[in-house]
């Protein structure tokens, strides 16, 4: 989201121009595509597949495309002036950046193993993100070593797990930059049009556990539950299958622009399963559209200041579903409480996390760091 929705969005102007690039694609071509008619997005030929033949003239056929493949990519790659990676999680293309251009590391959420442990409770929450290790920890070194790495983030829990996860010296500086959000007057949503109805804002997937979110309304048939992300098809049966029937649920897949905010507009409550979070837009989004939180998350203290924080919940949670019900009732069954902390939620999200603020900052980040390529 911050990628494809902030980044491509609002960071180009005259002296920025950006093309995102999501990872290799399945043969030996490029692949170019635009998103929203201007946003570039490209898939880099794909030099990794493995090969296996006893045969000598395929294998050296294999070998001979595979090395016109890399050296086109890192032709394309030295077209650029700096790379801007969220997280670090195709280490594949960190090793292919040519030397002199330098990198800045837009952290976001790492995951140093305090925390894969709570993730692996879950047993299919595994989604293939970075894990400890020294191959990242030895390429951040190296660009560090050579003046040409830089990092951002959101707030100081954060970069202590950044360090922590990729070894980066405590001198380094880190900047702090908190997550945008687009919010203008008027979006401003009518309470007297809000329903006791429940917003789920997110991929569903193992990670996000959304079998405790529609366990929870399972347990609350009176209450509208508004499920806005897409479905891993390969979780879907067991995941789906169980709550296929409820009459509440809303099941709307990934949308986006009006649509959303149409949604988030007549809702009240955000409501967040995850085992682990970082500091997510969804938060941010609910927030400016005066929906409160219920989570066993609480980022950057975000729940517990603008909703209800249940506590940390590990394995499957289906059954502390209750605590979830007991939070919704409290917070849809008190409207003085709603409105007073909803206006406090709005107003938190306009002063600290305005997306043009974030604009201004990032861009001011993104010439330092071209300016050390020509240094």
């Amino acid at each position: 989201m911050l990628a494809r929705n902030y980044i491509a969005e609002y960071i180009p102007c005259d002296e920025i121009e950006i093309e995102t690039i999501l990872g290799f694609s399945k043969n030996s071509n490029f692949e170019y595509f635009f998103r929203d008619s201007r946003k570039k997005i490209v898939l880099l030929p794909n030099h990794l597949n493995k090969f296996s033949s006893k045969n000598l003239f395929s294998l050296l056929k294999h070998y001979i495309l595979k090395s016109i493949s890399r050296y086109r990519v890192r032709k394309y790659l030295r077209t650029f002036d700096l790379f801007v990676v969220i997280e670090a999680s195709n280490r594949h293309i960190l090793n292919l950046i040519p030397n002199f251009v330098p990198l800045i590391l837009y952290i976001q959420d790492p995951r140093p193993k305090s925390d894969w442990d709570e993730i692996d409770t879950v047993p299919t929450a595994d989604t293939g993100s970075p894990r400890p290790g020294p191959e990242l920890r030895m390429l951040f070194k190296r660009f560090i070593q050579e003046n040409r790495f830089m990092a951002i983030s959101q707030n100081s829990e954060i970069i202590a797990k950044a360090r922590e996860l990729y070894d980066l010296p405590t001198d380094l500086d880190i900047a702090t930059l908190k997550n945008p959000v687009f919010i203008s007057n008027d979006m401003l949503p009518s309470r007297g049009r809000k329903l006791n109805a429940v917003a789920w804002l997110g991929r569903l997937d193992s990670v996000k556990r959304p079998w405790l979110a529609l366990e929870v309304a399972r347990l609350m048939p009176d209450v509208e539950f508004y499920f806005m992300g897409t479905v891993q098809q390969e979780i879907v049966n067991y995941i789906i299958y169980p709550y296929k029937d409820l009459a509440n649920v809303r099941l709307l897949g990934h949308i986006e622009g009006e649509e959303k905010r149409s949604i988030l507009s007549k809702t009240k409550v955000l409501i967040n399963t995850s085992i682990h979070e970082a500091t997510p837009i969804s938060f941010l989004e609910a927030l400016s559209h005066e929906n409160l939180i219920i989570s066993c998350q609480n980022p950057d203290e975000i729940t517990s200041s603008f909703g209800i924080f249940v506590g940390i919940i590990l394995g499957d949670g289906r059954d502390n579903a209750g605590l979830f019900v007991e939070g919704i009732r409290k917070i849809i069954g008190d409207d003085e409480r709603y409105g007073r902390l909803a206006r406090r939620a709005r107003d938190y999200v306009l002063a600290e996390h305005d997306v043009r603020n974030w604009q201004t900052n990032l861009r001011g980040i993104i010439r330092k760091g071209a300016n050390r390529s020509l240094s």
